[in-house]
């Protein structure tokens, strides 16, 4: 991850609103544009903590 960036896409691949999550967790792709909260809400499940 670019500069020990705490956020790992990959373990929100199963959640009903992504279309795609690099298996490495890079990046995620959602089915349809989401709302701020929707979204925010999403990411935070990415965050590792570490």
């Amino acid at each position: 991850r670019y500069d020990g960036t705490p956020v790992d896409f990959s373990l929100i691949s199963d959640r009903p609103e992504i279309a795609f999550a690099h298996k490495s967790g890079f990046m995620a792709k959602t089915k349809e544009r989401l709302g701020i909260d929707d979204l925010i809400a999403l990411v935070s499940k990415a965050v590792t903590g570490s």
